[in-house]
């Protein structure tokens, strides 16, 4: 007997990637968007669940790991001859031991007979840290290692760690996540677990095989004895009934979700977190009718949707790092979704780059024939139950992001990646990455000879191609970018006279350099305000100083017919990022990977 699971929303396709991540026996059949599983499988999801998420998060190889690497970064700054190296040093030994003492304790929690040895080893650390004896530090840690992967030490700190930061983010305290749950075995957790969500879908399948069957016998049988609820609601109702009536179960709603199962369970956040609403919002006129129910095949999928998704950490809203889920939901290919996301999640895990791991997963899609060009969806969550905090983010990923925005002829040379990261981002929303332009800009005014304007000249054709860069090119086939740029920085070198680099130090300018720098502030806070008159005004100072024609470009600024807001942006912050190159292209690209 197999359960039919058609996938119609993104929310369920993350169930639905888990699952088939689960699914190491490839038992699950998969044609499109419908999965076919077979009902003893579900039944014995609880072992293979725990399996998986002891085995995939594992505290104590990543304990290990960690505390490996912090001894190679503290081994190879232990001369300390500068003052970086000792900081370096210092914060690397700091985070090492605070590591050792934060795992042990987590040990002694749950193992207190274990406190001797914990206690001897932390003290073991110190000493060998203190000595610098790194030699005695290579012996502890192959000690600490046979504490932390003893099955029964790993399989607690890893179950308890995965309930409260990768499921407890969508499914809150409920069933085996709840905190007080935590000093239980794995066993006795398996079962709560099978209890809370696979016991009601394997009563619902028998209660509807039942009814298809009308066998009035073993439908009574199963109705009086079963605490499913549907069958505690027919007892309340029928008390005493020698005939069960097929029509009475009509009154069940089909699930919001998966149309074939019956909706018994109200839709709302206590099921996914993210969704921050409750059923009392859903009847706020008194219908209960406008409740959304769902199955508890629905809510299994619900409950496993943060293992389908890749999880990382992000900078949100300039706060410190959120622990954000991320999936590239692909309507109607379950198949193409689960390849998409492995690879997405394999590349964000060896380069923790969100542009590396969308370039990755879009390889796979080249092979998709023009006329089946799947869409990409973009989906970022995170929550915070303490202080009621939840974000969700949808980005439609068209065909022009992958072919401008994530192409390495112009992406790979922006530098640093912080900058990079914001222009992704930005253009993932079709927000226009003019403010980050200018904002960067007036960052790199500030450096001096160290200026990496070459990176923003990248941003801005980037910018152009994706607001339409084809009609914005020139009469000579370039692209309007390239050629102011190449305006400003032939203007500098004529103001300067010195072609690439100026032979100054640092610390000091000639003074038409000062004046430069100033009248660069002038003609960006004028491009910043659309101010054209003011930009037109200063540009032909600067070119008649120069000795030098005014290109037609400017003087088509003044017309908004001729040259639109978003033209005009590309005009002016393109001159201004070749006016400030101080450096050749090659410096420059240089210069910005040391940022």
């Amino acid at each position: 007997m197999n359960k039919i699971i058609q996938i119609n929303d993104w929310l369920f396709n993350m169930g639905a990637t888990a699952l088939l991540r689960l699914d190491k026996s490839n038992s699950i059949k998969v044609d499109a968007n419908r999965l076919e599983v077979p009902i003893e499988w579900i039944e014995g999801l609880p072992e293979r669940l725990f399996t998986y998420l002891i085995q995939k998060y594992s505290r104590g190889e990543n304990t290990v790991n960690w505390l490996v690497k912090m001894k190679d970064y503290a081994k190879s700054n232990s001369n300390e001859e500068s003052k970086k190296e000792q900081e370096r040093y210092k914060d690397a030994t700091k985070r090492f031991l605070s590591t050792v003492k934060e795992s042990m304790q987590k040990v002694i929690k749950y193992f207190p007979d274990e406190i001797d040895i914990t206690e001897n080893l932390e003290k073991k650390c110190e000493l060998a840290v203190e000595m610098k004896d790194f030699e005695e530090l290579v012996k502890t840690i192959d000690e600490i290692k046979l504490i932390l992967l003893r099955s029964d030490i790993n399989e607690k700190l890893t179950l308890n760690y995965v309930k409260a930061m990768i499921l407890a983010p969508a499914s809150g305290q409920v069933s085996f996540l709840n905190v007080t749950k935590n000093k239980m075995t794995r066993e006795e957790q398996q079962n709560l677990f099978f209890r809370d969500f696979i016991e009601p879908i394997i009563l619902e399948n028998t209660l509807r095989n039942l009814l298809k069957e009308a066998n009035q016998e073993e439908l009574q049988s199963f109705l009086h004895q079963s605490e499913y609820l549907i069958a505690k609601e027919w007892r309340k109702e029928h008390k005493k009934v020698k005939e069960v009536e097929i029509s009475w179960f009509e009154r069940y709603p089909k699930c919001a979700a998966l149309g074939n199962e019956w909706g018994t369970l109200p839709y709302e956040e206590k099921m996914f977190m993210p969704l921050g609403s409750t059923s009392l919002n859903d009847r706020w006129d008194g219908q209960e009718s406008n409740i959304q129910m769902i199955s508890p095949l629905a809510r299994l999928l619900l409950f496993l949707s943060p293992l389908g998704c890749v999880n990382y950490k992000k900078k949100m809203h300039n706060t410190m790092d959120e622990n954000v889920f991320a999936f590239l939901h692909i309507e109607g290919d379950c198949l193409e979704t689960l390849e998409r996301n492995n690879s997405f999640s394999s590349i964000i895990k060896a380069e923790n780059s969100l542009v590396d791991a969308l370039q990755g997963t879009h390889k796979k899609q080249l092979k998709v024939e023009d006329e089946k060009r799947m869409a990409t969806v973009l989906v970022e969550w995170c929550t915070e139950s303490k202080v009621k905090k939840t974000l969700l983010e949808y980005r439609w990923i068209e065909e022009k992001f992958y072919l401008y925005v994530l192409n390495e002829d112009y992406i790979s040379k922006i530098f640093p990646s912080s900058f990079r990261e914001q222009l992704i981002q930005q253009h993932l929303r079709n927000y226009d990455t003019k403010m980050i332009l200018q904002n960067e800009l007036y960052e790199q005014l500030r450096k001096g000879n160290l200026r990496n304007t070459f990176s923003v000249k990248q941003g801005l054709i980037i910018r152009e191609l994706m607001m339409g860069g084809k009609n914005m090119s020139t009469e000579k086939g370039k692209n309007l970018t390239d050629q102011m740029y190449n305006t400003g920085f032939s203007l500098r070198k004529a103001l300067t006279g010195d072609g690439s680099t100026e032979q100054v130090t640092e610390q000091y300018k000639a003074p038409i350099s000062k004046k430069l720098d100033s009248t660069i502030y002038r003609i960006l806070n004028a491009a910043k305000s659309g101010n054209r008159k003011l930009f037109f005004e200063l540009v032909i100072r600067l070119n008649i100083l120069a000795g030098r024609k005014v290109s037609k470009e400017f003087t088509q600024c003044l017309d908004s017919t001729i040259v639109n807001d978003a033209k005009f942006s590309t005009i002016s912050l393109a001159f201004v990022a070749g006016l400030m190159g101080v450096n050749s292209n090659k410096g420059e690209k240089e210069n910005g990977e040391n940022n």
